[in-house]
């Protein structure tokens, strides 16, 4: 028969394990709305909500948060360029459109990933769906460099060719945010079994 003590010592040993990394780790719910107190803070515990968030520093230092703030400047860029172009059939409609979307995208990813939101699904999940957006709008963005240069600088060379820069500048611009995109993804896929922080307690079965 199984001893009795050894397996109330297991049993303790768990509880004070899943004690130990609930303080040390930062996702927990206080009780009742009331602050908690720890013996020790870190420059990355963040109250919000009553809820303690962790704050990853270490994900802007990387490739993927250096990408981000690429994708972010990028689509700005593209954004204003977009605004000075005169369109001839809706690709400039379209191509804010992209750009806004990506945009969107790559600050809703970047505040995730700072604040280790995505640990709110599991690896695989978040995995798919940010490859997704990805390529998604990788096409986006070659579908929009398309128009603008087949349409739009086609269409000023052949009436105002001094209005034909901008169009051309600004399809560079769309191509370089859809290559920045498709590396973004590859960095994400080779990426996708290293983690700059540490899993929850509740990711693992005891």
């Amino acid at each position: 028969m199984p001893d009795k003590n050894n397996g109330e010592d297991r049993l303790k040993s768990v509880s004070e394990t899943v004690w130990y990394y609930s303080k040390t780790h930062f996702d927990f719910q206080i009780p009742n709305g009331k602050p908690a107190r720890r013996r020790r803070k870190s420059a990355s515990d963040v109250l919000f909500k009553c809820c303690a968030v962790y704050v990853d520093h270490d994900y802007l230092r990387g490739w993927e948060g250096t990408m981000k703030i690429l994708e972010i400047c990028l689509c700005c860029f593209s954004i204003l360029l977009a605004l000075s172009v005169n369109g001839v059939e809706g690709e400039r409609g379209f191509s804010i459109f992209i750009s806004c979307l990506a945009l969107f995208a790559a600050s809703a990813i970047l505040i995730c990933k700072l604040l280790t939101i995505n640990r709110r699904l599991t690896p695989q999940h978040w995995f798919v769906m940010e490859t997704g957006i990805y390529t998604a709008l990788s096409i986006g963005f070659l579908a929009s460099a398309s128009m603008m240069t087949f349409v739009c600088a086609t269409f000023w060379a052949d009436n105002s060719p001094s209005r034909q820069s901008l169009p051309l500048l600004e399809a560079v611009v769309l191509g370089g945010c859809a290559f920045i995109f498709v590396i973004d993804a590859l960095i994400v896929y080779k990426h996708r079994r290293i983690r700059t922080w540490i899993p929850f307690v509740s990711d693992y079965r005891i």
